[in-house]
């Protein structure tokens, strides 16, 4: 008999699970720690960042990924991964969908969670990320022609747009909801939403948003006037609040970003209109589908995607300056 934690037991019944087992119950439950030098300067630091990977999932992730699937004596769903060597990615992305992309107030550096998901992916699949930047209305065309190998900016699976470009597998899912000012009292559905003209609905043209307008909450016509087009979502949000429009539809994640900028100025109303899956866009045909696929299988599987939900829609807050 040898005494040892549940947790490095696993590593060696992994390596040998027709010679070891574990039996009983725990005689005992102790933490484990990193040590340093008495009195260091990094105690408090080392704690306060442990706390965050605790808070955000990333300490689950890694528990699910070493203790379960990873498998020190041999291959695994790691290790299946293809490998591309090195190849190096060109992404895109518009920066203009918080907090799935954009500019950091505080920094000043791009980030989100998008930015996250593709640097995980290249490094489990062994690529480097040259990122660009285009607008929302210019990407498509650009990945189907093949400047950019992946594009992303919160862009839902739709049929109309698989003709176009190639999807990954869903890495989220959408629901898209009413966004209105804080004081909002005229409409809570959008049935009532539609039965008074003098309401108007901000949105970006070519987007599920504009198409959920049109046909969810509107009659179907994509030039009603009580739409208002804008270049960005950052746009139709501020003209919210200014109140040049009194409605942006928007899925859940991606308004918390807003509402954490604007407390006391925005809410969320009414039941979700629609369920939609975001996908990566790639170049039609493009040879990094099944890689990307994979690689976010595996995501899925130990974790990492809900770690990075965790962070990027509970924690952060894309509004600090």
């Amino acid at each position: 008999m040898v005494l040892m934690d549940n947790a490095s037991s696993r590593g060696y019944i992994g390596a040998n699970p027709d010679k070891l087992k574990l039996i009983g119950d725990p005689l005992a439950g102790e933490d484990f720690g990193f040590i340093l030098t008495p009195k260091s300067d990094l105690r408090t630091p080392f704690d306060q960042a442990i706390a965050a990977l605790k808070a955000d999932g990333y300490l689950d992730y890694l528990s699910s990924r070493w203790f379960f699937l990873a498998d020190p004596a041999g291959s695994d769903a790691y290790h299946q991964l293809p490998d591309l060597k090195g190849r190096q990615i060109k992404a895109v992305t518009a920066n203009d969908f918080p907090p799935l992309n954009f500019i950091d107030g505080k920094t000043g550096k791009a980030m989100g969670w998008e930015y996250d998901a593709i640097a995980e992916i290249c490094r489990r699949l062994n690529c480097t990320v040259d990122w660009q930047v285009t607008s929302w209305d210019t990407m498509i065309a650009a990945v189907k022609d093949g400047q950019f190998d992946v594009g992303m900016d919160g862009i839902t699976i739709t049929e109309e747009r698989a003709k176009e470009v190639d999807f990954s597998a869903p890495y989220l899912r959408s629901e898209q909801f009413m966004l209105v000012r804080a004081d909002e009292t005229r409409f809570s559905t959008p049935e009532q939403f539609k039965a008074d003209p003098k309401l108007l609905i901000g949105s970006q043209a070519g987007t599920t948003n504009f198409y959920a307008a049109v046909y969810s909450v509107l009659d179907g016509d994509e030039k009603n006037p009580r739409i208002i087009l804008f270049e960005t979502f950052g746009a139709s949000v501020q003209a919210l609040i200014t109140g040049d429009v009194d409605m942006v539809l928007m899925d859940k994640a991606s308004s918390r970003g807003y509402i954490g900028a604007n407390p006391d100025k925005l809410k969320l109303i009414g039941d979700p209109l629609a369920g939609e899956d975001f996908g990566f866009i790639l170049t039609p045909k493009s040879d990094l589908r099944t890689p990307f696929d994979q690689a976010i299988g595996s995501m899925k599987q130990d974790g990492f995607l809900d770690h990075l939900s965790n962070r990027w829609f509970f924690l952060f807050d894309a509004s600090a300056k």
